[in-house]
C-alpha cells in the first residue's frame, strides 16, 4: 500500500507541473504571475535601491553579482537586471561612455572605504559617492556634505574611479 501512496503523490505532482506549463506557455500574465518578470536594479550607474528592497538583497549581494560579471566601477554599468532565474544579466556601457562611480573591487568586507558623514566639512576637494546609490558628486572644501540628492541618504565614500566634470 505505502507504494501506490507514493506513486499517486508522483503522479499528481507530474500533472500540476505539466497543467503550469500548459498554462504558463498560453498565458502572458499567468507566465508572469507564476515566474515573475526581470527587475532592474542598476540603471546608468545608480542602483535602483528601492528594487532592491523588494528583493530582499542588500547591496552587498548585489556588488557581489556585479563583480561576478567582472564590473569593477559601478559608474560603468548601463543596466543590470535580476532575472526570473535568479541571475544577474548585466549591460555595461561603452567604454567611451562610461561614467565617474563608485568602485566595488576590492569588496568593501575585504578592504572598508573612508566614509564621510552629512555635516562632515571636506579640507580638499573630494569627487565622492553616494552609499547607497551610488550618486557621485564632486564637492570643493569647505562646504559640509549634505544627503544624496538622489535617494537622500547620509553617507558618502572617496572609494570613486573615473573622471567627472567638476562644474
Amino acid at each position: 500500500v505505502p507504494l501506490l501512496h507514493a506513486m499517486s503523490v508522483i503522479t499528481v505532482v507530474v500533472l500540476l507541473d505539466r497543467g503550469l506549463d500548459r498554462l504558463v506557455a498560453s498565458s502572458e500574465r499567468a507566465e508572469r504571475m507564476i515566474e515573475g518578470s526581470p527587475v532592474l536594479l542598476v540603471h546608468n550607474g545608480l542602483v535602483e535601491y528601492e528594487r532592491l528592497a523588494q528583493l530582499t538583497i542588500n547591496r552587498d549581494e548585489l556588488f557581489q553579482y556585479l563583480r561576478l560579471q567582472g564590473v569593477e566601477n559601478l559608474g560603468a554599468v548601463r543596466e543590470a537586471y535580476m532575472e526570473q532565474s535568479g541571475s544577474v544579466s548585466v549591460f555595461p556601457l561603452p567604454d567611451a561612455e562610461a561614467k565617474a562611480g563608485i568602485l566595488i573591487v576590492p569588496p568593501w568586507e575585504l578592504d572598508q572605504p573612508q566614509w564621510y558623514g552629512r555635516g562632515v566639512t571636506l579640507d580638499t576637494a573630494k569627487l565622492l559617492g553616494c552609499v547607497q546609490c551610488g550618486h557621485v558628486h564632486y564637492f570643493t572644501p569647505g562646504v559640509a556634505l549634505p544627503v544624496c540628492d538622489c535617494c537622500g541618504y547620509n553617507t558618502w565614500t572617496d572609494r570613486v574611479a573615473g573622471v567627472q566634470s567638476t562644474t
